[in-house]
């Protein structure tokens, strides 16, 4: 399709996917995990919530990751990391980091590292749908909190954005 100017007026400048760390998010949960996240009364719990169980094997030949019986090797490309303070519907600040580094998996791998040291983890993923530009993740080891942060399809400074990690906030706090 052509247009009578020469530029699609529908496209959009395409938004990097990021992680958004809040400060303090880690040390405000790690101790409340039970009450926040895995008591069935939570209020997280009405979400669209998804569990998913993955082994990372580090070694020489380099980082794999398994799900389920599929291996994986994987890549990090660096990104730059900006802090950021973004003002919340309700007239608070919230600051944090934005990583926009990504984690790449190769194709499937037929082989796993024999050398490696391994580190299993429960990933949780808590959305409004499954189509959501925002994903509260919260990886657990044993039981444990291992990390928590937001995976962002947008730019956080975008309106809906801020709603929604507002949103999932409250329903941990």
């Amino acid at each position: 399709m052509t247009f009578k100017y020469g530029k699609n007026p529908f496209a959009t400048t395409k938004n990097r996917h990021c992680i958004f760390y809040p400060d303090n998010l880690f040390n405000n949960v790690k101790d409340k995990l039970d009450t926040c996240l895995f008591h069935p009364n939570a209020k997280i719990n009405e979400m669209n919530h998804t569990t998913v169980d993955l082994t990372y094997i580090y070694s020489q030949n380099g980082i794999f990751v398994t799900r389920g019986d599929v291996v994986y090797q994987i890549s990090y490309n660096d990104d730059e990391v900006k802090k950021v303070s973004i003002g919340l519907e309700d007239g608070n600040v919230l600051s944090g980091f934005i990583d926009y580094s990504r984690e790449n998996k190769s194709s499937k791998s037929t082989q796993i590292p024999y050398d490696g040291t391994s580190l299993s983890l429960t990933k949780h993923t808590y959305t409004f749908s499954k189509s959501s530009d925002v994903t509260l993740v919260v990886l657990c080891e044993r039981n444990k909190l291992n990390d928590i942060y937001f995976e962002l399809k947008d730019n956080i400074e975008h309106m809906f954005i801020k709603q929604h990690i507002s949103s999932l906030l409250s329903c941990i706090n």
